[in-house]
Order: structure tokens, then sequence, then C-alpha cells
């Protein structure tokens, strides 16, 4: 075995569960499809500076997570911002402390799980082997998690029925824009209210710890966002700059 447990997925979620288990004295593997820490806490580096294009921050519900958003605001990867928290130097920096002394294995895709004596093999696609533990978290959307259940159900390793109610969650997308403004246009601060196609707009340079470089996240409404689900990024910039036009003053 790589490890006593794999954790499949290593955004914010698959984070937490991976240093939890950690601290508690096991041995971890985190596997990821992506190339770096972040998932819904992604930040995308591009050659003119960084953009915080997934959730813009986070709030606390529950005293506990306030705890830990307090203390990683000690540790300095957090800072306070507009009633929430975002990571320094970006959002995945949150991620990213979190995974410290854990093994990450990046750019490693799950296809299918197949159980072994006494524990279990992570495959890609092609069927090669990505990981053994003796026990597997997943931590990734509830799409991907019913296609490793079902994989391990049809060979008998699962038994039926535990992921039909996750099949029925449902997801609200959400179409983000990522866009530099250069000469004056870069002190422009939004006077947006939420409407047909704007849910927010976000200037990189407000947050703690962000140059300004006039870098700004556009995320469209739920609505808007599955009606342009299956099109494409560049029909969605020509599409969405019309419709943010009328709604940015």
């Amino acid at each position: 075995m790589d490890a006593d447990v794999l954790v499949v997925g290593a955004g914010v979620a698959g984070a937490a569960a991976a240093r939890a288990l950690s601290d508690s004295g096991q041995r971890v593997v985190a596997l990821d499809k992506g190339r770096g820490p972040g998932g819904r806490l992604s930040t995308r580096r591009t050659s003119s500076g960084s953009f915080d294009h997934g959730a813009a921050s986070l709030q606390a519900t529950t005293p506990a997570f306030a705890h830990w958003l307090a203390s990683e605001t000690r540790s300095g990867r957090m800072a306070p911002w507009r009633g929430g928290h975002v990571g320094v130097p970006g959002m995945s920096a949150i991620v990213a402390g979190l995974l410290e002394d854990v093994d990450v294995r990046w750019s490693m895709a799950v296809a299918s799980l197949r159980r072994t004596e006494g524990g279990w093999r992570a495959l890609d696609a092609d069927g090669g082997l990505l990981g053994t533990a003796a026990a597997v978290v997943l931590a990734i959307p509830a799409p991907q998690a019913v296609l490793l259940l079902r994989s391990a159900a049809a060979e008998g390793e699962l038994a039926e029925g535990p992921h039909d109610a996750m099949a029925r969650i449902r997801y609200a997308p959400c179409w983000a824009g990522l866009v530099q403004t250069v000469g004056e246009s870069a002190g422009l601060r939004p006077g947006v209210e939420p409407g047909a196609m704007l849910e927010a707009i976000h200037r990189e340079a407000d947050k703690p710890g962000r140059p300004d470089v006039g870098h700004w996240v556009v995320h469209a409404t739920a609505a808007w966002s599955t009606a342009h689900l299956e099109s494409s990024a560049g029909a969605v910039a020509i599409a969405g700059s019309f419709t943010a036009a009328k709604e940015w003053k």
C-alpha cells in the first residue's frame, strides 16, 4: 500500500480531509487531476499576473470554521476582505497551506477504483496505477464521484445504491471572465448591480497582497451560465461583452 488513505481531489475539501487524516497519524496520498492546489479556490497565473477566478472569498458560518479562518489569518496565508477572508497572495494559498507535508500527486485523473486484498487501487483512464491504500476518500464534485462509485459497483466491489442519491445532486454553473484593463481604466471601480448576466465583478487589486495591474474577475449569473453552458469560451466572451457593456456602469 502507498498509504493508509487515498484522498481523491485536492481542492479545499480534499486538502482539509488530507490535513485532518495526516494530523491524526494516517499515511495519506492525495491525487488531483489539476496541475496545482486550488480547486474551487484556484488562482490562475498569467504573464501579466494572477486572477482568483474561483470563489472570491470565504465566510464563516460556524464557530469552528471561524476559528480556522482566524488561525490562517495569523499565519499570514489569509487576510480579511469585505466581511470574509481571502488567501494571500492568492486564493490557492489557502489550499497550499493545508497540503503542507502531504504527499500530493498532481495531474492524476482517477478514472476508476478497484478493490485489492486489504485495500483499493486508483486507476487512470488507461488502467495505469495511480495509487493504492487501505481506504479511499472522495473529495470531488458529485458527478465525478458517481462515476467512480459506479466503476466500483460494476466490478462487484461496491454494493449498488449508495451513489443513487448523489446522482441527483445538481450544480449551478458559473462562467468566469478574466479581464485586464490598461491606462486610466485600470483605476475603475465596479458600479454594477446583479443583472441578467453579471453576478459580480471583483477588482483583484482591492484584495490584500495583490498588485494593481488592472486585473478583474467577472462572474456571470447561474441562469446566464446555464444558458451558455455548452458554448465555447470564445463565444461566451463575445456574448458576454455585449451584455456586460449594458450592465457595467
